[in-house]
């Protein structure tokens, strides 16, 4: 790209900016309607109000101070910390039969659980060494909220297992 280098690697990260932000921004308000029984569609008021308030929240981010490339890599911790827990969570909802018609088979399940180890031993070596600089602001709070990950994954893992008691 010779000397539009530059401007094609920052046109790249507008369109990986926007992309995600739209993505990020629809779904904590479809899952709050899936969960209140709200239309999922912006001709609900309060569906569209959701997702301006959620909108309007992420806009902080760009007022937030620090260099720009730093606070991307500490969005992508957070993402990869995160990872194991959704991962989790997914497999959850799609074992419960009061969620899906048909719950996973064996395989999809043996690979879910693949998938899940692969992205804890990741998460998990990123957290080993964001405790060695633990006494800076970021890498403390990527290590608190790793710890809280650790103990949403604790209550889901025990919540999986009292549902299955209960069940037999």
């Amino acid at each position: 790209a010779g000397e539009y280098a530059t401007w094609l690697f920052l046109a790249g990260l507008l369109g990986a900016a926007v992309s995600t932000l739209g993505g990020n921004t629809v779904v904590p308000p479809y899952l709050l309607a899936d969960k209140l029984g709200w239309e999922q569609s912006v001709t609900d008021g309060r569906y569209r109000a959701a997702i301006v308030v959620v909108a309007l929240t992420s806009a902080i981010g760009a007022f937030l101070e620090g260099a720009f490339f730093q606070l991307l890599v500490l969005t992508l911790a957070f993402g990869l910390v995160g990872t194991p827990f959704a991962i989790a969570v997914i497999l959850f909802l799609l074992n419960d039969p009061a969620v899906v018609p048909e719950t996973n088979s064996l395989p999809a399940n043996i690979g879910g659980l693949a998938l899940f180890v692969v992205a804890g031993v990741l998460a998990g070596e990123f957290v080993l060494a964001e405790l060695e600089t633990i006494t800076e602001p970021t890498s403390a709070f990527v290590v608190a909220f790793a710890a809280a990950m650790a103990l949403a994954l604790v209550g889901l893992v025990g919540r999986y297992v009292r549902d299955r008691v209960d069940a037999n």
